[in-house]
């Protein structure tokens, strides 16, 4: 990953980023397999697989101010390596959990680590500038698609021997990455950039509450929301999906999420920097969208491995939606607030991520035993495409997001 002007610490971060979602992905494939275990009802496993995801986003949805304020008060690496060591424990946890209620208590844990994400797009704020903030944005993101190249499919082929094995090795490299951080990674945010702690900034009902505030921010994060929901739709449904529709094993499943990851860290990595100094973070945003429409129309009625490949390809021309909205947003605020700023986005990620499995498990599992429709969720986060992309086309027009 070439280096925009020579920043070492963007490389740093983005090792730090490539392990932590490799410690994710390692178990994606997996989970279906494992939720076996304690039941074989076909619509009790789909509903604890919602609870899964569901249960690790709302503790992010819940922690991410938090993390977010702590990291502005003491800096990026302290709160980055108290999560890292917690998240490592936790998974050996999971690995060993007897039940499903101590497995989905992990998972809750999990989630509340997980919000260190903040943390890191907090950290690629306090290196950039305003020219490079997205496509440093772009480039982080690109290491967690590198982590999604290398997880599922590592993960994926661990399961196939036990469904708990991957769980192991997520607690390995958590404590590989944090040992890194402890000894590689610099602190980002200078000493008199830092601020006092605001119990009132922690309430992640607060950040949201604080969004309404300002017509201009409030629609910033309305379109984020409702862009990270639709593209939450794929992690939420994609083990059931692919297995329901293709009849494939965690090992496929590993290996169809690493293709995703390799083409998100092309998206995001190279053709970013192509794509959005040519078109504005505006334009860019419109593009993506609009492609979007027709990428999830394209999931939806795959018929085959070879079409479901092919629209994973077609619709990594349009991974730019996200960094671009978020680039939009991180400029309404200054860098001693940075860390709050993304607590809140990280929020409204977590809240698209718990939201999504609860809706799209349900549409999958109805419409796909009464109408063997099981691609129905994409079809719904199609149709919310449609909408977000004549309200961009309106706000651009209006110069509410400028190009």
């Amino acid at each position: 990953m070439k280096l925009i002007r020579g920043d070492k610490r963007l490389l740093f971060l983005g090792i730090t980023g490539t392990l932590q979602l490799m410690s994710v992905g390692f178990a994606l494939p997996s989970i279906p397999q494992l939720i076996r275990n304690f039941t074989e009802d076909a619509q009790t496993t789909s509903f604890y697989f919602s609870l899964f995801y569901s249960l690790y986003a709302l503790a992010q949805f819940l922690a991410a101010p938090l993390i977010g304020s702590l990291s502005d008060r003491f800096g990026r690496r302290p709160i980055l390596l108290i999560s890292l060591f917690i998240a490592a424990c936790d998974y050996l946890v999971m690995n060993f959990a007897p039940t499903i209620t101590i497995l989905l208590a992990s998972r809750i844990v999990a989630g509340l680590c997980g919000a260190n994400v903040t943390v890191c797009m907090a950290y690629a704020s306090d290196i950039s500038t305003k020219e490079t903030r997205g496509t440093y944005y772009s480039t982080v993101s690109a290491a967690f698609g590198l982590g999604l190249i290398l997880g599922p499919l590592i993960g994926g082929l661990i399961g196939n021997i036990d469904p708990r094995y991957p769980f192991i090795a997520s607690s390995v490299l958590y404590f590989i990455n944090f040992l890194y951080c402890l000894y590689i990674l610099p602190e980002s945010l200078p000493i008199h950039h830092r601020r006092k702690l605001d119990i009132k900034k922690m309430n992640p009902l607060s950040g949201i509450q604080r969004i309404f505030s300002c017509s201009t921010t409030l629609k910033l994060f309305l379109i984020y929301f409702l862009i990270h929901y639709c593209a939450s739709t794929n992690p939420a449904i994609w083990s059931l999906f692919t297995e329901y529709r293709f009849n494939w094993t965690p090992k496929e499943i590993g290996l169809s999420l690493t293709v995703v990851g390799l083409l998100t860290f092309f998206s995001q990595g190279f053709l970013s920097r192509i794509i959005m100094p040519r078109l504005g973070h505006g334009k860019t945003l419109q593009f993506s969208v609009v492609g979007n429409i027709f990428a999830y129309i394209f999931f939806a009625y795959a018929a085959n491995s070879f079409q479901i490949y092919s629209a994973i390809i077609f619709a990594s021309l349009f991974f730019l939606a996200q960094p671009s909205i978020q680039t939009l947003i991180s400029e309404t605020v200054g860098p001693e607030k940075q860390g709050e700023l993304h607590g809140t986005v990280v929020s409204l990620n977590s809240l698209s991520i718990f939201l999504n499995p609860l809706i799209s498990t349900q549409l999958f599992s109805y419409f796909g035993k009464n109408y063997d429709l099981p691609g129905a969720p994409y079809i719904v986060a199609s149709l919310i495409s449609l909408v977000l992309a004549f309200w961009i086309f309106y706000l651009r027009r209006i110069k509410t997001i400028k190009d």
